[in-house]
């Protein structure tokens, strides 16, 4: 079992190496031409630091119990970090690139890199956790990992961080920490990543998605959109967003009425229901607020704009 910064990772030893010899290929290096279990506790591969990775039998060791590596025929010898860092052309970071790669790309522990849950909006302030009913900071704790799903969806770290977006590996799920307004715990949403299902809490009222980081007037305008991973890509971009976390509730046109928001461009997903839902909120708050809308193509929603979100265009 490989171990990243003394935690395990979920996934077969195999399917890492697999993996790198992939991105290997994309990169332009035909490295690891073949993988051969040796005994239980071992793979054989080609050495990728002689014969440009191109000898004919294979000669370097990986060890499943401890991810060491060591060649037969040159000598090198390190950890599986340590490997990968070189292997991508970062000789002399002692495996920190590799411990990254592996981190981004297998289920591994990040609490320690993971930054606490911060609410307060002033981003020049120390901001404090705040825990409820709803949930506590010590079940936020419990999710604080990263999976490759997280980046599969346009995630990056510093959102995955901000926004405290983690994994529940006895639900499989992504989670969502989702606040009231009042900056309140409401509940932790679940995205399943094996299926497209999204778990709400039965019972609750659904809050807006981020509305707690529009009550201090900062932001003049935001994207609304229905999802989770549509909201982030916005944030990503540098739009702030929220999200109804489906086609709104008169609940949430209530709460989007009291924000001291003054402009909302509506992106929700271009189908019929979601050109119905728009409709209804713009006649919701079009009386107060200004309203336009985000040009997202027929079949797809924000997220998959993600490489040419800059380029969409917004109209009344």
């Amino acid at each position: 079992m490989f171990i990243v910064n003394g935690n395990p990772l979920i996934a077969d030893e195999q399917d890492v190496l697999e993996e790198l010899r992939r991105q290997c290929n994309l990169n332009g290096n035909n490295l690891f031409r073949v993988f051969k279990p040796s005994g239980k506790d071992n793979i054989m591969t080609n050495c990728p630091f002689h014969k440009d990775g191109q000898e004919r039998k294979p000669s370097f060791g990986v060890s499943r119990i401890d991810g060491k590596c060591h060649c037969f025929t040159c000598g090198w010898a390190g950890t599986i970090d340590q490997m990968i860092s070189e292997v991508f052309g970062h000789y002399d970071d002692g495996g920190d690139f590799g411990r990254k790669w592996l981190s981004k790309n297998f289920l591994t522990v990040a609490v320690e890199s993971r930054k606490p849950l911060e609410l307060n909006l002033s981003r020049g302030e120390k901001r404090q956790a705040i825990t409820s009913p709803g949930f506590t900071e010590e079940e936020l704790d419990r999710y604080r990992y990263y999976h490759p799903y997280m980046y599969e969806r346009g995630l990056t770290d510093e959102i995955i961080e901000e926004f405290d977006i983690g994994f529940d590996s006895d639900s499989q799920c992504i989670t969502f920490p989702v606040y009231y307004a009042d900056k309140t715990p409401a509940f932790v949403a679940r995205r399943s990543v094996k299926v497209k299902f999204f778990n709400y809490p039965q019972g609750v009222e659904k809050p807006v998605y981020c509305a707690e980081r529009f009550v201090s007037g900062k932001y003049s305008e935001a994207i609304i959109c229905e999802s989770f991973f549509n909201c982030l890509t916005c944030w990503k971009h540098g739009r702030p967003s929220m999200a109804l976390m489906g086609t709104g509730t008169e609940y949430q046109y209530d709460v989007l009425k009291k924000l001291p928001v003054r402009k909302y461009v509506l992106a929700l997903d271009p189908d019929e229901a979601g050109r119905r839902a728009m409709a209804k909120l713009k006649r919701a708050l079009s009386p107060t607020k200004i309203i336009s809308y985000l040009a997202v193509p027929q079949g797809k929603d924000v997220n998959d704009c993600d490489e040419f979100f800059e380029e969409l265009e917004e109209y009344f």
